[in-house]
């Protein structure tokens, strides 16, 4: 995975999408997108962590 994947995945969990609609977006596995998510504080319910990235609790950012 590049740096443009990454910032594609967070920026569309952010959105509100799921593993595989990412991953359909993207272009690569939904089990890639569920670990990238998982690692980087996005996974889980897409609600809570709309509402954490609009409280600024959310680390999902790429370095």
């Amino acid at each position: 995975m590049n740096a443009e994947m990454a910032r594609q995945i967070t920026e569309l969990r952010h959105k509100g999408l799921g593993y595989k609609s990412i991953a359909i977006v993207v272009g690569t596995s939904r089990e890639n997108v569920r670990y990238y998510c998982k690692t980087h504080s996005l996974a889980g319910d897409v609600e809570q962590i709309k509402a954490n990235r609009n409280q600024g609790y959310c680390f999902g950012s790429v370095n």
